[in-house]
C-alpha cells in the first residue's frame, strides 16, 4: 500500500512538473528547431522563440503575457518554437547555438524571447532577455518585429486585432498610424511609407465599421454612443 502511495506521488508529481513547464496556452508552439524552421518556411513569416524556466518570477509573467488574446492572435502570424530545459532538453540543447546564445559556453537569463527573420537569422534588435514584459509591451514588441519583417502578416495582423480591441484603443492606434507616415515620408523610404498608408487604410476603413454597429446597438450607455460620434468626426 505504501508503494502505491509512493508511486502515485511521484506521477502527480511528474503531471505537475511537464503541466508547469509546458508551452502557453492558445498558440499553436512547435517542439524543435527543425519543426519551426520548416513551418517559418510555408507560412514565410517570422520566427518567435520562447525559451521559459520556472524558477525565474518573470518568465513566468512573461508566460502569461503570451496567453493573452491579443498576443496569441499576433502569435498566429508567426511560426512558434517554445523552449525549456525542463520540459524537453534534446530541443533546448539542438536550438542553443545560434538562437539562444553565439556559443555553446555563452549563457543566459531566461525568460528569452528571441524573433528570426525570413532566412531563419536571429534578430538582435527583438531579443529580451531576463526581464518580463507586459501584454502590451509583448504585443508591441512583435508587432515591430512582424511590421519590419513581413508587413503583409503585419497588416492582416492589425486588421484582426482592431476588429475585436477595445473601441478606447482605436485612437492610439489611429495616432500610431499617422506617426508611421509622417515618419516614412521624412525616412524617405518607400515600403515603410506603403506599409504606413496600407495601415491607416485598414484602421479607418475597421473603424467605421465599428462605429456604425456602435451606433445601431441601442442597448450601449449614452456615454459610449457620444464617444463614439465624437471618435467617428476626428476620424473623418
Amino acid at each position: 500500500m505504501r508503494a502505491i502511495c509512493i508511486l502515485a506521488l511521484a506521477l502527480a508529481t511528474t503531471t505537475a512538473a511537464a503541466g508547469d513547464n509546458g508551452p502557453p496556452k492558445g498558440a499553436k508552439w512547435l517542439k524543435t528547431i527543425q519543426e519551426a524552421l520548416a513551418a517559418q518556411s510555408r507560412l514565410r513569416a517570422p520566427l518567435v522563440i520562447f525559451v521559459y524556466d520556472a524558477i525565474y518570477d518573470d518568465a513566468k509573467k512573461m508566460r502569461a503575457s503570451f496567453e493573452s488574446e491579443r498576443v496569441v492572435r499576433l502569435l498566429s502570424h508567426f511560426a512558434c518554437l517554445y523552449l525549456c530545459y525542463a520540459h524537453d532538453k534534446n530541443a533546448y540543447q539542438q536550438a542553443y547555438v545560434p538562437y539562444l546564445a553565439p556559443t555553446p559556453t555563452t549563457g543566459f537569463t531566461p525568460p528569452l524571447v528571441t524573433v528570426c527573420d525570413a532566412g531563419g537569422f536571429p534578430q538582435k534588435e527583438y531579443r529580451v532577455e531576463g526581464r518580463a514584459m507586459d501584454e502590451e509591451a509583448l504585443a508591441l514588441h512583435l508587432e515591430g518585429a512582424l511590421r519590419k519583417l513581413a508587413p503583409k502578416h503585419y497588416l492582416k495582423a492589425v486588421a484582426e486585432w482592431i476588429a475585436v480591441a477595445p473601441l478606447a484603443h482605436l485612437p492610439q492606434r489611429m495616432r500610431a498610424a499617422a506617426d508611421a507616415i509622417a515618419a516614412a515620408a521624412e525616412s524617405k523610404d518607400r515600403k515603410e511609407s506603403q506599409t504606413a498608408l496600407d495601415e491607416m487604410k485598414i484602421v479607418m476603413k475597421v473603424l467605421g465599421k465599428r462605429l456604425s454597429r456602435a451606433f445601431d446597438d441601442r442597448s450601449r450607455p449614452r456615454a459610449v454612443t457620444k464617444a463614439a460620434k465624437t471618435l467617428l468626426k476626428a476620424a473623418a
